[in-house]
């Protein structure tokens, strides 16, 4: 934490600098009159009358003290796998089919209806064409997954019984555990 302490004295410091040379250049700015003139635009005038500067004070460093930042304030806490659990993603209805004169034109990944989340499960699944109102999600341990070979996350999905059946499309939102595997 020295090196964080000392990196901050010398911002400090440069800010200073820097303050003092524009408070510098500031008030030299009017001074700039060619020899022998004096603001006047007259050869030989005397000096105009100078004024003291409000609020100004010598400026007197002092040590500062910043706060301790603990590794839970700088690391963000979505470091863990997902663990076992289930929902079911309530299906809307397909989009519209896109229909250019009398043909109709096909659906491409981007234009599906909304997104469903499967209960507390990182999983999400989209309508793609009808038939299909529900699909049952399970998320299972990741000793399971490290068993099956998955080095990542293993889910199954399922439509529940007595339905027709259709084409969807499934996700996993890896924002939860994004920080367990590869950075």
């Amino acid at each position: 934490m020295a090196g964080c302490a000392r990196a901050w004295r010398g911002a400090l410091r440069r800010a200073v600098v820097v303050a003092a040379a524009v408070a510098l250049a500031a008030g030299t700015a009017g001074a700039s009159a060619p020899p022998g003139q004096h603001g006047s635009g007259r050869v030989g005038a005397p000096p105009p009358a100078a004024h003291a500067a409000l609020g100004v004070s010598a400026f007197h460093p002092r040590r500062v003290r910043l706060p301790q930042r603990s590794a839970a304030t700088r690391y963000p806490r979505n470091d863990h796998w997902p663990g076992a659990a289930s929902g079911t993603a309530v299906l809307g209805t397909p989009p519209a089919p896109l229909v250019a004169g009398r043909h109709a034109l096909a659906l491409e990944p981007w234009s599906l209806g909304a997104q469903s989340n499967a209960g507390r499960t990182p999983v999400w699944a989209q309508l793609v064409t009808s038939g299909l109102h529900a699909v049952r999600v399970r998320v299972l341990p990741h000793a399971a997954a490290l068993a099956a070979g998955v080095g990542g996350v293993a889910f199954t999905a399922a439509a529940p019984p007595g339905s027709r059946g259709g084409l969807i499309r499934l996700g996993l939102d890896y924002a939860g555990f994004a920080r367990v595997f590869g950075g």
